[in-house]
């Protein structure tokens, strides 16, 4: 965990730790949270309904789909907030348009922190709802169900 989401947490301890909360203030002093800080993050605030997959999978997924030569034009997560692969993965592939379905407003504020304003077409819906009105040509399906 960096020195700076450290100190973070050191001053959130009282009051309890929020993820929302955290990624904001982070964000506002200029701090980037990489897939490791948040993935300690949510494990701190106790939020077993929020998990980020750790770093190594999503650096592997990148790798493996630059290694194959795929260059996604689309890219849709179906579970985008079961752990949240799709803001690194556009960040590392970019992606000419990509697509994350999250299941209510919490998970839509949280995934605003986690992404670069207008990077991903974030969705409140259901999946079956998405899914019918997904044009063709997609290129990658992300998808971390909750087990």
């Amino acid at each position: 965990m960096q020195p700076a989401l450290r100190e973070l947490l050191a001053g959130a301890r009282e009051t309890g730790v929020e993820p929302a909360a955290l990624l904001r203030r982070a964000r506002s002093q200029g701090f980037a949270l990489n897939r490791d800080d948040l993935h300690a993050l949510f494990a701190l605030a106790g939020t077993p309904d929020v998990f980020a997959m750790p770093g190594v999978v999503t650096g592997f997924l990148s790798a493996y789909l630059r290694e194959r030569s795929v260059r996604p034009r689309v890219v849709v997560d179906l579970w985008a907030a079961a752990g949240w692969m799709l803001p690194p993965l556009a960040e590392a592939l970019s992606p000419t348009h990509a697509i994350g379905v999250v299941p209510d407003e919490r998970s839509a504020g949280l995934a605003a922190l986690l992404a670069p304003p207008a990077r991903i077409d974030w969705r409140t819906a259901d999946v079956r709802a998405v899914v019918a009105t997904l044009d063709p040509g997609i290129d990658v399906v992300l998808g971390c169900p909750p087990w």
